[in-house]
């Protein structure tokens, strides 16, 4: 978190994501899923968030329905605007942007979009905010498949099994009755254990 505090981690992708064409961005992804496939991934989910407003939100779900109509493998696209708090503005004025703009522009238009997803975390969308937005995308047709319990115990997992989610990614201080809670409603976990060596976690 104090590398996202001061700028780097996601806010350094955002920057040079908002810059990029979306012909780099494709031929980033394909590489990409071409290796995958090659080591026999089948199914993929793809995310936005690397935008964090939406243009290039938008942009960057053009690039994975593209990627969807043409290249031979089965991709979920995952809207996640709310992965970080952008520059210069509160939570608040964040989560009325996600409700307010880009959800209603997303109902709107053409994309195909499966899940909805949030960084649900001290320092980012808290819970009240993430409930905001799980709703709004559920009540769009959403399916809710989201950032919980990763770095302090938000009580993520048992407001993911409460709106029926997916699954929760990350977990790594999930409490018991997180897992208890996802267990009752069939909610998957999402173990990333690479993220957690690279922050150095354990």
């Amino acid at each position: 978190m104090d590398v996202h505090r001061a700028g780097g981690g996601i806010h350094f992708t955002v920057e040079h994501t908002r810059a990029a064409l979306p012909s780099t961005l494709l031929a980033s992804l394909t590489g990409r899923l071409g290796r995958m496939q090659r080591a026999g991934t089948t199914l993929v989910e793809c995310n936005s968030g690397y935008g964090l407003e939406l243009q290039t939100e938008l942009k960057m779900l053009e690039v994975i329905e593209t990627a969807r109509r043409t290249l031979p493998i089965n991709i979920l696209s995952t809207y996640c605007a709310a992965h970080a708090v952008p520059k210069g503005k509160t939570v608040a004025e964040a989560t009325a942007d996600i409700l307010q703009v880009q959800l209603p522009r997303m109902s709107a238009g053409a994309l195909r979009v499966d899940n909805i997803d949030v960084s649900c975390e001290q320092g980012v969308f808290d819970m009240s905010s993430t409930r905001s937005i799980l709703q709004a995308g559920l009540d769009m047709g959403l399916s809710i498949n989201f950032h919980g319990d990763e770095l302090h115990p938000m009580n993520s997992a048992q407001l993911g099994a409460e709106l029926g989610a997916l699954a929760i990614s990350h977990l790594g201080d999930v409490t018991d009755d997180g897992i208890a809670a996802m267990a009752t409603a069939k909610t998957a976990a999402i173990l990333l254990p690479t993220t957690t060596y690279i922050l150095r976690l354990l």
